[in-house]
């Protein structure tokens, strides 16, 4: 007051700090409130990746998280059911899609990723078609190739390429 050289009773001061308090509570609840609000907009159930797993190769779920989601956004019933679809078409089971049909819905997901994945899978389509016709697979030797490199990593800067030989050849 000195500065400004002005006289300010005191009783008027103490109103406008009064006022201005208020005026600052009231706006501090209200900014509360609104972020409460969008912070239960936001909770949405999470569920473990099993739990879709075992969803998805089943078609069943005890989840009541997974049962949530499903009630609570629409899209979500989409996006497993073409999950579902691209199961069966690979285990090649009777009631599975064409390759054609799944192609088409997962091409009309909402879902950035599904799309992207439809379009990598029409780009190698011979080889996936392939896939869903042949019981054969390459696991034994994925096996061992992961057994060498086991070995490999183990024995790095211990010894030489002849006892890392002897190692693999004599292993169980």
């Amino acid at each position: 007051m000195k500065r400004l050289k002005v006289s300010i009773v005191p009783r008027t001061l103490c109103r406008c700090l009064k006022s201005v308090t208020e005026h600052y509570k009231q706006l501090r609840d209200e900014v509360r409130k609104h972020n409460k609000t969008l912070k239960e907009g936001r909770k949405t159930p999470k569920v473990k990746a099993d739990t879709i797993w075992h969803y998805i190769v089943h078609g069943k779920t005890g989840s009541r998280k997974l049962q949530k989601i499903h009630e609570a956004h629409p899209k979500v019933n989409h996006v497993m059911k073409i999950c579902m679809d691209f199961r069966k078409m690979i285990h090649g089971e009777e009631k599975a899609q064409t390759m054609d049909e799944w192609l088409k819905e997962a091409e009309a997901c909402p879902l950035k990723e599904i799309r992207s994945f439809a379009k990598y899978i029409r780009k190698d389509r011979d080889a996936v078609e392939q896939t869903c016709r042949t019981a054969f697979n390459n696991g034994l030797l994925e096996g061992t190739v992961n057994k060498a490199k086991a070995f490999k990593r183990n024995m790095f800067n211990k010894a030489g390429p002849a006892v890392l030989m002897a190692k693999l050849l004599y292993a169980d």
